[in-house]
C-alpha cells in the first residue's frame, strides 16, 4: 500500500512540476506536436542600422577676369551686348566688349580651362566683329561640357565717359541670356577713376569681372590644365 501510494504521489503531484525535457527523459508523458505560432520578423540590430549616406556636397570655384580696350573712332560702343551712344568704340579684333571679354575669362579661369585668347584667338579671322555674346554662349558651353555650370557674376565697368547707368538693365538681361541664367544672378556695375589713368583720361574702357561656379551634379567633371596666355580680343 506504501509503494502505491508513493507511486501515485509522484505521478500526481511530482512530475506535472518537472519540466519538459524531465518529463520526455522519464518518457512517462508522451511530447505531444504543439501547433506552431506565426512570428514576427526579428528586430533589426540597432548597430547594424546605417543612415542613408549623404550626397556629396558640390565643389565651388571663383574665377576673375580683367580687360580693357582703348577707345577708337569708327568704332561702334557695344558693352554687355549693349550698343551705347558715343563718338568712338573700343578697338578689337572681335566687337571689342571688354565687360564680356572680363567674365569670359573670369569663367574660364574659375573653371581652370584657359582664357578666352586660347579658345578664340585674335589671328583667327572667323573671330574678327563677331559679337562677344556669341562667345560668352560658347564659353558657357564649354564649362557644362567639363562639368560645370555658372552660379553668379559679377563685373564692374570702369568708365569716365559715357555714362553707363542708362543701359546696365539691358547689358544684365543680354549677359544672363547667354549664359542661361536668372537676371538676378547678373551684377553689373559702372564707375568711374575720378580722371585718374587712361580711363579718366578718356582713352579707354576698363572691366572687372568675378564668376562663380560649381559642379554639377549631372554630368562628370573634366578639367584641363590651363593654357599659356595668348592676345586677347
Amino acid at each position: 500500500m506504501l509503494l502505491a501510494f508513493m507511486i501515485t504521489f509522484i505521478v500526481e503531484h511530482i512530475i506535472p512540476r518537472m519540466s519538459k525535457t524531465a518529463r520526455q527523459r522519464l518518457s512517462l508523458y508522451p511530447t505531444l506536436p504543439e501547433t506552431a505560432e506565426p512570428q514576427s520578423p526579428p528586430a533589426p540590430r540597432q548597430d547594424k542600422i546605417q543612415a542613408p549616406l549623404p550626397l556629396p556636397a558640390p565643389d565651388y570655384r571663383i574665377g576673375i577676369g580683367v580687360d580693357s580696350h582703348p577707345l577708337a573712332p569708327g568704332r561702334p560702343l557695344v558693352l554687355g551686348g549693349a550698343a551705347i551712344p558715343h563718338d568712338r568704340g573700343l578697338a578689337g579684333h572681335s566687337d571689342g566688349d571688354v565687360l564680356i571679354h572680363a567674365l569670359m575669362d573670369a569663367l574660364l579661369g574659375a573653371a581652370n580651362l584657359g582664357d578666352k585668347g586660347t579658345h578664340f584667338p585674335s589671328s583667327d579671322p572667323q573671330y574678327r566683329g563677331i559679337s562677344s555674346l556669341l562667345l560668352l554662349e560658347r564659353v558657357a558651353g564649354l564649362l557644362a561640357a567639363a562639368g560645370w555650370r555658372v552660379s553668379n557674376v559679377d563685373v564692374t565697368m570702369l568708365a569716365q565717359t559715357p555714362r553707363l547707368g542708362p543701359f546696365i538693365p539691358t547689358m544684365k538681361e543680354r549677359t544672363a541670356a547667354a549664359l542661361s541664367l536668372a537676371p538676378g544672378r547678373v551684377s553689373i556695375k559702372a564707375t568711374t577713376t575720378d580722371y585718374l589713368g587712361f580711363v579718366g583720361r578718356a582713352e579707354g574702357i576698363a572691366a572687372v569681372a568675378i564668376a562663380a561656379i560649381l559642379s554639377d551634379p549631372d554630368a562628370p567633371q573634366r578639367e584641363q590644365p590651363a593654357a599659356p596666355p595668348s592676345s586677347r580680343q
